[in-house]
């Protein structure tokens, strides 16, 4: 593996990993960017309402309004039955 960058490398160890392991990262790295899009939302808007900022999230993740709304609906529903 000499001779290789460290990104070129890093590619190598991904492609050599377990599925599992892959799978780990990606949830990681979702979890990660959903924390930051949500603090970066809290900041650009501190004044809004934490509904209002819930349905911007939504609309950021599912690029559409009424997908966001119809998340968010199902989350409630999934939260109000656990």
């Amino acid at each position: 593996m000499s001779g290789l960058t460290i990104e070129e490398l890093q590619i190598v160890l991904i492609r050599e990993a377990p599925v599992h392991k892959r799978l780990q990262a990606v949830s990681f790295l979702v979890r990660a960017t959903r924390r930051l899009i949500w603090q970066a939302l809290c900041l650009r808007y501190p004044e809004e309402a934490e509904e209002a900022r819930i349905e911007r999230f939504f609309t950021l993740l599912y690029g559409d309004l009424a997908l966001a709304r119809n998340a968010i609906r199902a989350a409630n529903r999934k939260s109000s039955t656990t």
